[in-house]
């Protein structure tokens, strides 16, 4: 999938390779077309009403029968077998379309409920003797049926179920298995139970349709989890499926309400802690996109109420009619985490931090959420950091080789004392001003207001990551340019690696997602390739979203109406017209972060970024390909995208070219998520730097100079005076710039140096000694205070001078703290009806402290680039259960005994290859009571003889093995 993000792009061309697994292999109408070269079978003859040679069907489809073959799966898995009976049935009323499936799921999340879908049926495949026989002919364009019988086929069986997330995210999850999500052909009315291990230790819990569980995991670490479903029917015929995700826990991203978190609401909202602005309208609508009266035919008259703890319902059945409760009116949601030692339920220091540019709003503060049918995750975009990790320094899985180095931004941020506000807007691809003035309008109401803000609480710091950069400004420069001018108390305000004068997507990039979406239907096409074709087309709807027209300095549709001249769409005009009108905000001092270093991203000269082919097998020729190659720094014009699909091929040149992809600035993987994608034939290393990334933001653009061919290879520092040439003729119209020492880093990443100069240069500094209005060389500022606020620093305070005004209005209430000098100057002046408080305190930020401690341990940074440990494993349960085949994990075989236990347990470590593997025993609140790391294979003795008699969790793990076990200690 092709998530152009905020914080980097990526790209996965997901179904868009061959997968054959049938024995029909010589005809090359087949690979094009499978349903049309099988239209001549008989299909009377198929029993299951399923020949899964109708697709071009993926080898795990018979590797999930259920008893010797148990293959662990992901979500994604799920749909791809699920696709593949989907596109092969003859019945076409048993599987609705994934899509339908997909908003089910995204029903429930929305209300913290994670669904579990089952799956099981039966299907048929042609046999290799039918063909040696004749019984089935292939015949160049069609597959003849020769007199076939039904033993002309081999008769299988799919029995999986999963998750329908890659990512969940707490320690007490809720699941439901929703009736209407089990699909079978099989035995319908003689199930008798559901049964689920959840992989907590808690072994197999019987499990009912459309209730909801909720599922302790007894720790706060995050970790891969599996779970195994078995299914029950009448005489005791038993079926398995395993299936694995990852669950972030509480120890990487502490969610609202825990005890001592500091992340809470006023009011508490149903809704996982979040808030919204505006609060919303509830209303119900009917699905009916979902072919209701299909599924409430099966489900009847049952209503579903998963919110029955508040009453609150959002899914049913009425009237045969499926119905869904939503919200409307809502522009963005956010939540606050306190400083450990703020406990007033007000704003004392904020930090504000805001969202960027989101398509689906896919980010919020828990996570990125990638949808269920997301295969070939490539290692380096399995990345589910929301807000809070981002924000925190965690590091992404291109970082991951410095895991589990930590930099513990927002710990360290708390313990300064600042409260911590993350924002994300609902339309995370929407048109910038309209999101700038919903932010406005949360300032002016929420923040702002007297349920958070009193005479105590600070000016703010407010940081715009990418997209957040240019909406942070344009809201706080429109509430400056009011009339009257609307306060927004922010002191700090920090532009991070943000388009301030454009952002950039390789041009070649945006042609060949373009081109490939207009794959013609003509004659049919394979289920993959309709898949592809899908997937290309939400690839290219996300380039021609509002925010992404507004901000791309080249723009596919402009660029080839100007006959391939580089051209922004005319969005990009008219918003950077707006915003440079409205210029700068003046009442904050103003730091423009750039991830950009004092290199290049690779040198200068014609390069091929952009190489992918997918071929079928016996046909001639390439089938499909695209080659893209990058901009160079030169007025020539030169061949920049070429693709070739069923005959038809496009080449498109350009001129006046300006070289982005390799400049100075943040850099973002799309081109290693399509060249590097283990389906394209020509496949590139990870390591080779000019086919994994291109430059996203420009480092001009992120210090608000225009980009050209002058000052698109400039590197940071020549902004600073630090370059022998500097300072360049060109200066920034920021207060502070400040870039990477070396490589270029990717898009909004925050490192411990990032981090540390955050803190310690662009905070420190107005909590040290702190002036308003904000002093500038040559400007003058006349700035009213309405409302109330607190300046507070360690040594001075100045109001007023230097030309400059400030008159506290009449209503307002300021209270001034100094530890050593407050300085009320020339142009300070405080109305009748106001409230002026002034004092020396050795201690003035005592209320937020930097020197006070916490019991708070600083959360842990989260692996995601580590593959599943389960995934792929091979289990037969004919006997019982044995590991067939290991799929990445190495052999890691044990028992332990006695449970229950006295106080000492035998691990029977029986295999071990790999590393070595650790023992961690908690109890049931997470606490650590032993942690023990073996090399080699043995018995050992576990001692927790000291710990309280209970219930305790056993986990065994390593890089790549996890198993959970519950201990009873009496």
């Amino acid at each position: 999938m092709f998530i152009f993000t905020s914080m980097m792009l990526v790209w996965n061309p997901a179904y868009s390779q061959w997968r054959n697994n049938s024995v029909l292999t010589k005809d090359s109408a087949y690979f094009k077309n499978p349903k049309l070269y099988l239209s001549l079978v008989d299909s009377t003859k198929i029993s299951s009403e399923i020949l899964i040679d109708r697709t071009l069907f993926d080898s795990l489809t018979l590797q999930v029968n259920g008893v010797s073959q148990v293959t662990s799966i992901n979500c994604a898995d799920w749909a791809k077998v699920y696709n593949d009976l989907h596109h092969a049935s003859y019945n076409t009323q048993w599987l609705t379309d994934y899509e339908n499936i997909q908003t089910i799921y995204d029903i429930h999340y929305e209300h913290n409920v994670y669904c579990i879908s089952l799956l099981d049926f039966s299907f048929e495949k042609i046999k290799q003797s039918a063909l040696d026989n004749e019984e089935l002919v292939e015949n160049g364009q069609y597959l003849l049926d020769n007199n076939s019988s039904q033993a002309s086929y081999s008769k299988h069986r799919a029995v999986v179920a999963s998750c329908g997330e890659h990512n969940i995210v707490g320690d007490q999850i809720r699941f439901v298995l929703p009736k209407f999500l089990f699909f079978s052909n099989n035995q319908l009315d003689s199930l008798q139970r559901v049964e689920i291990d959840f992989g907590n230790g808690d072994g197999f819990l019987e499990v009912p349709f459309n209730e909801i569980i909720e599922v302790d995991y007894y720790s706060p670490d995050s970790e891969e989890v599996e779970a195994i479903v078995k299914l029950i029917y009448e005489n005791n015929e038993i079926y398995y499926s395993h299936f694995s995700f990852y669950r972030t826990g509480t120890a990487t991203v502490p969610l609202p309400d825990m005890p001592d978190s500091g992340l809470r609401s006023t009011p508490i909202s149903p809704h996982g802690g979040l808030m919204y602005y505006p609060v919303g309208q509830e209303t119900k609508v009917p699905i009916t996109s979902l072919g209701s009266s299909v599924i409430c035919a099966v489900t009847g008259s049952w209503y579903y109420n998963p919110l029955s703890l508040n009453g609150s319902s959002f899914f049913s059945c009425e009237n045969n009619v499926m119905v869904q409760t939503t919200w409307t009116g809502r522009a963005l949601e956010y939540c606050f985490l306190f400083s450990h030692t703020n406990n007033s339920g007000k704003l004392r220091r904020p930090f504000i931090i805001v969202d960027g540019f989101d398509p689906g709003n896919n980010r919020n503060y828990f996570l990125t959420r990638r949808k269920s049918n997301e295969s070939d995750i490539l290692p380096y975009d399995r990345d589910f950091r929301g807000l809070y990790q981002l924000l925190n320094g965690d590091p992404s899985p291109w970082y991951a080789e410095n895991y589990p180095v930590d930099v513990n931004l927002i710990d360290k941020l708390r313990k300064n004392g600042y409260d911590i506000v993350f924002v994300n807007f609902i339309d995370g691809a929407g048109d910038i001003p309209t999101n700038a003035q919903y932010l406005r309008g949360f300032f002016n109401n929420v923040l702002n207001s007297p349920t958070y803000r009193d005479s105590q609480t600070e000016e703010a710091v407010l940081v715009g990551p990418s997209m957040g950069g240019i909406i942070t400004r344009y809201a706080l420069t429109s509430m400056e340019q009011a009339n009257p001018v609307e306060n927004h108390y922010v002191k700090t305000w920090i532009s991070f690696d943000s388009p301030q004068k454009g952002a950039y997507i390789p041009i070649s990039l945006q042609f060949a997602v373009d081109f490939l979406s207009n794959i013609s239907d003509a004659g049919g096409l394979s289920s993959d390739l309709k898949d592809a074709k899908a997937t290309f087309k939400a690839n290219r709807d996300k380039l021609n979203t509002p925010a992404a027209k507004q901000m791309l300095l080249t723009h596919h549709t402009q660029t080839e109406a100007n006959s391939g001249v580089p051209s922004p769409a005319p969005e990009w005009s008219i918003f950077y017209n707006q915003l440079d009108q409205k210029g700068y905000p003046k009442y904050s001092k103003n730091y423009a972060i750039s991830n950009g270093g004092t290199e290049k991203l690779y040198p200068d000269g014609r390069q091929k970024i952009l190489d992918f082919k997918v071929d079928y097998p016996v046909i001639t020729g390439s089938w499909t390909w695209s080659y893209g190659w990058n901009n160079k720094n030169t007025s020539g014009t030169d061949k920049i995208f070429e693709g070739h699909r069923q005959g038809h091929g496009k080449a498109v040149y350009i001129n006046n070219q300006i070289g982005y992809e390799n400049a100075p600035g943040g850099w973002y993987a799309a081109l290693y998520s399509m060249n590097c994608h283990g389906k394209n034939q020509y496949k590139k290393p990870a390591t080779s730097i000019p086919h994994t990334k291109a430059t996203f933001m420009v480092t001009a653009s992120a210090f608000g100079i225009p980009v050209t061919r002058t000052t698109v290879y400039l590197t940071w520092d020549w902004y600073t005076g630090v370059c022998q040439n500097a300072p360049y003729s060109v200066t920034s119209p920021f207060d502070y710039v400040k870039g990477m020492d070396g490589e270029n880093e990717e898009h909004v990443r925050i490192s411990e140096t990032t981090g540390n100069y955050l803190l310690n240069n662009a905070l420190t500094p107005d909590i040290t000694n702190l002036s308003r209005p904000m002093r500038r060389t040559g400007q003058t500022d006349h700035q009213s205070i309405n409302g109330k606020v607190a300046y507070k620093a360690s040594q001075t305070v100045e109001l007023g001078g230097y030309g400059n005004s400030l008159t506290i209005k009449n209503g307002s209430e300021v209270t001034v703290v100094a530890g050593q000098r407050i300085r009320l100057l020339p142009g300070f002046k405080v109305e009748a009806g106001s409230k002026f408080s002034a004092s020396i305190s050795s201690t003035p930020l005592k209320s937020t402290s930097s020197n006070v401690e916490s019991n708070h341990q600083p959360t842990k940074s989260f692996n995601y680039a580590q593959p599943s440990p389960f995934r792929g494993n091979v289990w037969n349960y004919s006997t019982t259960k044995t590991l067939v085949s290991a799929g990445i994990k190495p052999a890691v075989m044990y028992k332990f005994f006695p449970n229950p236990t006295y106080g000492i347990l035998y691990l029977n470590l029986s295999e071990l290859s790999g590393e070595p593997v650790q023992i961690k025993i908690t109890d049931i609140t997470g606490k650590t009571v032993l942690l023990q790391s073996f090399h080699e294979k043995g018995i050992y003795e576990l001692d927790i003889s000291n710990a309280p008699n209970g219930v305790y969790i056993m986990r065994i793990f390593n890089n790549q093995f996890f198993q959970s076990d519950k201990i009873i200690k009496l």
